[in-house]
């Protein structure tokens, strides 16, 4: 199998000021778990709907990958509820030039967050895709990361990817020996990327960085993965699920001091 590689653009969010005041998964898991409903993380998980059909949604041309990926997830949440969402190629790309004012020069996956939670997409036949609310997730805590995949169908991830992708592009990214390793493996010695993680099984977890599903190994997800997020879209029919976020959201704007 040979991958597709399509364009870069994730900015790292470093130590962006926003990032203190995000909310954390880690409050939402604990909302979550008292209700009867959830439980921890199942050892395997797989919200890949069959049949489904991933798609490049102009990343093959822009930098886009940040608003590509939270329309992948809300794509893959509305087919699995049977109401596959028309999106086209344009709708994403001329969503993404708007967020930065017409210049293809990537994003921070904090920054796309925030536009599609203020301006979101309208699709050709009226609907309006919106993020309601986000939580960011413990990128290299495991059970977090799985318990925030499982209750909300996937994660919205940053990886600094390796040049060495273009050399190998099979379906299994891994790492290789640090004694093994050249410049071509360095961490964004490719540039970063945004992209999803659907599911997850002992030997790591099943992402799509672009039409490809592929799996991601532990060892890779600790060495290449930069921050992680969920988030809920305006499709959300979980009652219990939007309930916990907007509790927590508006516990820790209380805490900061801002308004609700």
């Amino acid at each position: 199998m040979t991958i597709k590689v399509g364009r870069l653009g994730a900015e790292s969010s470093g130590n962006h000021p926003k990032i203190a005041r995000a909310l954390p998964f880690s409050k939402v898991q604990a909302g979550l778990l008292a209700h009867p409903s959830y439980r921890p993380p199942a050892p395997f998980f797989d919200a890949r709907p069959a049949g489904m059909k991933w798609r490049m949604l102009g990343n093959d041309k822009f930098g886009c990958c940040t608003i590509a990926a939270i329309v992948r997830q809300m794509m893959r949440n509305a087919y699995a509820r049977g109401k596959p969402l028309s999106v086209r190629d344009s709708d994403v790309v001329n969503a993404y030039l708007k967020m930065n004012n017409g210049k293809d020069t990537g994003a921070m996956l904090l920054t796309a967050l925030d536009f599609m939670k203020h301006e979101g997409i309208v699709l050709a036949d009226g609907t309006h895709l919106k993020v309601l609310v986000y939580a960011r997730v413990a990128t290299r805590d495991r059970v977090q990361s799985h318990s925030a995949m499982q209750s909300f169908k996937g994660l919205y991830v940053a990886a600094g990817l390796p040049l060495a992708l273009d050399d190998d592009r099979d379906e299994r990214l891994e790492l290789k020996p640090s004694a093994e390793r050249t410049h071509r493996d360095a961490v964004r010695s490719m540039g970063g990327h945004a992209y999803n993680a659907f599911g997850h099984d002992r030997d790591g977890d099943k992402v799509v960085l672009w039409e490809d599903d592929m799996l991601e190994t532990p060892a890779w997800t600790s060495h290449h993965r930069e921050e992680a997020w969920v988030f809920a879209d305006n499709q959300e029919t979980d009652q219990v699920l939007l309930d916990v976020m907007f509790e927590q959201l508006a516990a820790l704007k209380a805490d900061l001091g801002t308004p609700a």
